[in-house]
Parts: structure tokens; C-alpha cells; sequence
């Protein structure tokens, strides 16, 4: 269970900066395709109100509304990462953000950090003990 859940921390913080790239591009996808309607129609996704509907029209709305589903989801998670970002002092922020966000090795990580190999292997079980608690499986 303890591995499981410190996969699934790992896993968040290692989309963080892919899900922030995809949640600016579902946003913009979004407007685009509600100012892309033709004059004349309206489009209210949430009361599911249309004037006229045609095939054009409801392909249109079914895809508004699964991509704002998606937004929703992603942006779920990109809140959850920087809530448990909050609950980190500096030091442990700038480790998730170089090993994780960045992707760097445990050598450059330590490195960067002025600390040794094993010490960041120990900030990371502390990071992992600190955000545990909200973690669900």
C-alpha cells in the first residue's frame, strides 16, 4: 500500500508541468470552439439549450462538453499538486521541481541541492510523509 501510494504522488508530480501545458491547451481549444459558432446560434452547454440544433450543432456540443470535462479533470489535479506544493518549506519544493518536474537524475538533484545522494532519497520519503495523508487510492 505504501509503494502504491508513493507511485501515485510520484505519477502527479511527474504530470504536473504536462497537465499544466494540456490544461492552457484545453482552455484555448474550448474558446475556440465556442466563438467558432455560426451567428445566430446559442450555445448554453450546461442547460443543454440550443436554438435549432442540426448534426453540425450537436457534434459540436458533445465536443465542448467532453473537452470541458477534460479541462475539469485536469485542472482537478494540477490544484491538487500545488496544494501539496503548499504544504512543502522551499527546500523540499525545489527537490519535487528538479526531480520531478524537471526530470533530472538523483546525482544532479543532490548536486543542485548542495546535499548527497542519500539525504535526497531521504527528502523524498519526507515529502512522501507530509503529503500521504491526502493521497486516496
Amino acid at each position: 500500500m505504501r509503494n502504491l501510494r508513493r507511485k501515485k504522488l510520484e505519477g502527479l508530480f511527474y504530470n504536473y508541468p504536462r497537465n499544466k501545458k494540456a490544461l492552457q491547451f484545453k482552455q484555448e481549444k474550448i474558446e475556440s470552439l465556442t466563438s467558432s459558432v455560426p451567428s445566430g446560434w446559442t450555445i448554453d452547454v450546461s442547460r443543454k439549450t440550443h436554438a435549432e440544433p442540426d448534426s453540425f450543432m450537436v457534434n459540436r456540443v458533445s465536443l465542448i462538453e467532453r473537452v470541458e470535462e477534460e479541462f475539469k479533470d485536469l485542472q482537478e489535479q494540477v490544484d491538487f499538486v500545488e496544494t501539496l506544493l503548499s504544504l512543502l518549506d522551499d527546500d523540499y519544493k525545489e527537490f519535487v521541481k528538479l526531480k520531478y518536474f524537471e526530470n533530472k537524475r538523483w546525482d544532479v538533484v543532490a548536486d543542485e541541492l548542495c546535499i548527497g545522494v542519500r539525504t535526497a532519497f531521504r527528502w523524498r520519503d519526507r515529502i512522501f510523509e507530509i503529503c500521504s495523508p491526502f493521497l486516496t487510492l
